[in-house]
């Protein structure tokens, strides 16, 4: 009984320093990670955190860890094609739709501004050849005006400080909105979160303890 005892004693210690639970039912456990995963992928981690950390007290800390390398956000994809393309589109990829809708805003308010621009521009061009006929001050100076852009240029400035300051902020959001999103998913998973509980302890020789019981 003596040997018997030794060799299942790191056993017992393992379940009760583990938070493992060896008698419980896979398909219990994997119950418990389809709820979250069907709460994760259909209606998203804001909604459902409540649910989601009371499900997760019964997943051990492997399931945990699978569970979030899958649900995870990857914001290198919405950093390239906010950089690439803009107009937000790897924010709204990203499920971040603030900072979608403020690039998306900011880049149509910079191409408005930018044609703005352009438009006057052109018309400068077209009065300076219209009035060809009159005396050479006068069209040297207008086609100077024209070429330099003198009304122009105010306006494609702006559009395109705008346009670099909406590009600039569309590749910094992702990093942000991933970081946050994945440290609020850890702590739905309950990642990371330390119990220390007092649990009874019964040997296979019938004699009862006490036993320090860290759960992850």
């Amino acid at each position: 009984m003596k040997k018997i005892t030794v060799c299942l004693l790191p056993v017992f210690l393992f379940v009760f320093l583990t938070g493992q639970n060896l008698f419980a039912s896979a398909p219990e456990t994997e119950n418990h990670v389809q709820n979250i995963s069907h709460m994760l992928g259909n209606r998203g981690l804001k909604k459902n955190f409540n649910d989601i950390y009371t499900e997760a007290g019964f997943l051990s800390f492997g399931e945990k860890q699978q569970l979030y390398s899958s649900f995870e956000d990857k914001p290198l994809a919405p950093f390239l094609l906010n950089w690439l393309i803009g107009f937000g589109i790897g924010s709204f990829v990203q499920k971040d739709y603030l900072s979608g809708g403020l690039c998306l805003a900011a880049d149509i308010t910079s191409v408005g501004i930018g044609l703005t621009g352009v438009i006057l521009w052109q018309k400068e061009l077209f009065d300076a050849s219209r009035n060809a006929n009159q005396d050479l001050g006068s069209l040297f100076l207008m086609v100077f005006n024209a070429l330099t852009m003198r009304t122009a240029m105010p306006f494609i400035i702006a559009g395109g400080v705008l346009s670099i300051a909406s590009r600039v902020y569309g590749m910094i959001a992702p990093w942000v909105y991933g970081a946050s999103y994945n440290k609020r998913l850890e702590q739905a998973l309950r990642i990371g979160e330390v119990r220390l509980s007092v649990a009874p302890l019964v040997m296979p020789d019938a004699s009862c303890g006490l036993a320090l019981r860290l759960e992850l």
